[in-house]
C-alpha cells in the first residue's frame, strides 16, 4: 500500500503569526456504522473567532455545527470588516442518500475590504504584491439558496454586483463599471445583465445553467488592448528583453449543451502586432490573426487564418514577411496549407505540409521549396556587400519527415 504523509501543521506557530483567538466548545462522539458510513453525534461551537492578517485584524466570525450522524447541519458568519459578513447556513448529508442545503446571505460587502482582506493575507505569507496601490469602488450582496441530491439542483435568489472597479494607475491597467446579475428563481442559473469596461473595451456575459444542466452562455469583447496587461501581468524577464507596443483582442464565445456533453464556439482576432526588444533592434509585426474553433465532446475543428506578418532584424538589414497564411486542425492532425515566406522582397519560399497525431506522438512532414538569389546572401554582408558582385539564384527544396523520437531532413541544392 502507498504510504500517504501528512504535511505538519505547527498549531503553536499559527496561534503567534496571526494572533488567533476564539472560544471553543464541543462535544462530539464519532462511530461507524454496520455498512462502515461514519457517524458524528453531537456539536461544534466556535464563539469570537478573530485574527491578525498582517496589520489588518478581523472582527469577531463565528461557526456553529450540530452533528446527527450521516447528516451535519451549520450556522456561520465570516465577517470582513464591521457590519459587513458573509452568512452560511444549511446542511450536509453523506452517505447512500447525499443531499446539500446552502443559503448564502450578504447584505453588502465592498471590494475595497475584500482587496484589503487579500492584502493582508499575501502580506502575512510573505508574498509580494501591490494591492495597495489598486483603487476599487462597488460592492457585492446576495440573498441565495441552493439545494442538491447531487442529481438535479433547486436554487432561488440572487448576486448581485454594483458598481465595480478596480484600477491600478502603475500599469495603466483598469476593470471599470463592472455590474452583474445572477438569478437563481426557478432552479436555473441565469447571468443576467453582466459588463465590465477593461481598458476601454466592453466585455459582456450573459447565459443560463438549467436544472437538467443545459448550458448555454455567451462572452464576447470588442479590441482590448493586451500592452496594458502585459505590462501588468508578464513575467519580469520577458518585459526586461521586449516590449509590445500594440496588440488588440476580440472574441465571441458560446458554450453550450449539458454540463458532461459541453460543446463550444470560439471566434478570435487579434490584430496590429507590434513587438520589439528593448533596444529596436528586432521588430514583429502582424496585421491579423483570425480564428474559429468548434469543439464537441468528440471532435475538434479549427480554422487560423492570418495575414501580414513581417519579421525585422535592422542590424543584418534583414526582414521576412508572409503575405497570407492558413492553418486547419481537426482531432487527427494539423495541416498547414501552402505559403509563401519572401526574404528581403527578392527571395520566395512555398512551405506546406502537416503534423499528424499531434497530441500523442506528433508526425512531421514538412516540405520547402524556393530559391535564394545571390543579392540576398550579399546583403546579409552589410557595409561590406558593395565590395561584392552577386549574379543568378540558388534554388533548392527542403524535406522534414519524422516523429518526436527520429527526424529525417533531406535538402537538394
Amino acid at each position: 500500500d502507498e504510504e500517504i504523509k501528512l504535511p505538519f501543521i505547527n498549531i503553536v506557530e499559527i496561534y503567534q503569526k496571526y494572533d488567533l483567538n476564539a472560544q471553543l466548545n464541543s462535544k462530539l462522539r464519532i462511530k461507524n456504522s454496520k455498512d462502515d458510513a461514519l457517524l458524528i453525534f453531537g456539536f461544534l461551537n466556535v464563539d469570537d473567532l478573530n485574527l491578525k492578517l498582517s496589520n489588518l485584524r478581523l472582527p469577531n466570525s463565528f461557526l456553529h455545527a450540530d452533528f446527527k450522524g450521516e447528516q451535519v447541519n451549520y450556522e456561520s458568519s465570516i465577517n470582513v470588516v464591521n457590519k459587513e459578513s458573509l452568512n452560511l447556513s444549511g446542511y450536509l448529508k453523506h452517505g447512500k442518500h447525499s443531499k446539500m442545503k446552502t443559503t448564502i446571505v450578504c447584505d453588502k460587502i465592498h471590494f475595497t475590504n475584500l482587496v484589503d482582506l487579500l492584502k493582508g493575507l499575501l502580506d502575512s505569507l510573505s508574498i509580494k504584491n501591490n494591492l495597495a496601490q489598486i483603487k476599487t469602488t462597488g460592492y457585492l450582496s446576495a440573498n441565495a439558496t441552493f439545494k442538491t441530491n447531487f442529481k438535479k439542483i433547486k436554487s432561488e435568489g440572487n448576486v448581485l454586483i454594483k458598481d465595480g472597479s478596480f484600477i491600478n494607475p502603475l500599469y495603466g491597467i483598469g476593470i471599470t463599471n463592472l455590474i452583474a446579475k445572477i438569478n437563481l428563481d426557478n432552479d436555473t442559473l441565469k447571468i443576467q445583465d453582466a459588463t465590465a469596461t477593461i481598458n476601454n473595451s466592453k466585455l459582456n456575459v450573459n447565459g443560463s445553467i438549467d436544472n437538467n444542466s443545459n448550458v448555454n452562455i455567451k462572452i464576447d469583447t470588442k479590441n482590448l488592448s493586451i500592452p496594458p496587461l502585459f505590462n501588468a501581468f508578464a513575467p519580469k524577464e520577458l518585459k526586461r528583453a521586449y516590449k509590445l507596443n500594440s496588440l488588440n483582442a476580440s472574441f465571441d464565445c458560446n458554450v453550450f449543451g449539458k454540463l458532461d456533453e459541453i460543446n463550444a464556439k470560439l471566434n478570435a482576432q487579434l490584430n496590429n502586432l507590434n513587438l520589439s526588444d528593448v533596444k529596436n533592434k528586432m521588430i514583429v509585426s502582424n496585421n491579423l490573426m483570425n480564428m474559429d474553433f468548434d469543439l464537441k465532446p468528440n471532435t475538434f475543428n479549427g480554422d487560423i487564418k492570418n495575414n501580414g506578418f513581417n519579421f525585422i532584424l535592422k542590424d543584418i538589414k534583414t526582414f521576412f514577411k508572409v503575405n497570407e497564411l492558413n492553418i486547419k486542425l481537426d482531432n487527427d492532425k494539423i495541416t498547414i496549407n501552402p505559403f509563401d515566406v519572401f526574404y528581403n522582397n527578392i527571395s520566395k519560399t512555398t512551405v506546406k505540409g502537416e503534423i499528424s497525431n499531434y497530441f500523442k506522438n506528433p508526425n512531421i512532414d514538412i516540405f520547402l521549396n524556393g530559391s535564394i538569389p545571390t543579392k540576398a546572401l550579399q546583403q546579409t554582408l552589410g557595409d561590406s556587400a558593395i565590395y561584392t558582385v552577386s549574379k543568378g539564384s540558388i534554388p533548392f527544396k527542403v524535406s522534414v519527415r519524422g516523429d518526436k523520437k527520429k527526424q529525417e531532413i533531406l535538402a537538394q541544392i
